[in-house]
């Protein structure tokens, strides 16, 4: 099996109700700005409980990287957790697993299914997209011209 690839999109997930997995916008612009990440395309899910938030960034990542990255802009740590355990896993034994552990380390759900019925669905929140989009792409796009 091949190695990890290197992947350009950031998977965060945060619970709002529960003040230690909450979403800061301030935050992950600070850590995006620090990393010098240049953020392309950012997208704003509302769930039952939280917000997915998926970012494109122009720079091709180690997946360990990704994993740090998603963690320090305030992701849920036990998902990401358990991100850097799956992807430490297939570093060291990639051929103990098949294409798909390879390329799905990294999931999102968006739908939830309780006993056959729907708990949770994703919503795409075009107010919060608009924030984040400022929040990450605009004003550092103000930061960088001379």
């Amino acid at each position: 099996m091949a190695e990890l690839r290197p992947v350009n999109v950031l998977k965060l997930d945060f619970e709002q109700e529960n003040p230690q997995k909450s979403m800061s916008v301030p935050r992950m612009a600070w850590v995006a700005k620090f990393c010098r990440l240049t953020v392309q395309d950012v997208k704003a899910y509302r769930t039952r409980k939280g917000i997915h938030v998926v970012i494109r960034v122009r720079e091709a990542l180690h997946p360990l990287i990704a994993v740090l990255i998603q963690s320090l802009m305030g992701s849920d740590y036990a998902r990401e957790a358990y991100n850097a355990v799956r992807v430490i896993n297939l570093m060291s034994s990639p051929d103990k697993y098949d294409k798909v552990a390879h390329d799905c380390w990294n999931v999102l759900y968006y739908k939830k299914l309780v006993g056959g019925e729907v708990a949770s669905e994703e919503r795409f929140d075009p107010k919060l997209t608009e924030e984040l989009r400022r929040a990450l792409i605009e004003e550092a796009e103000e930061g960088r011209r001379p």
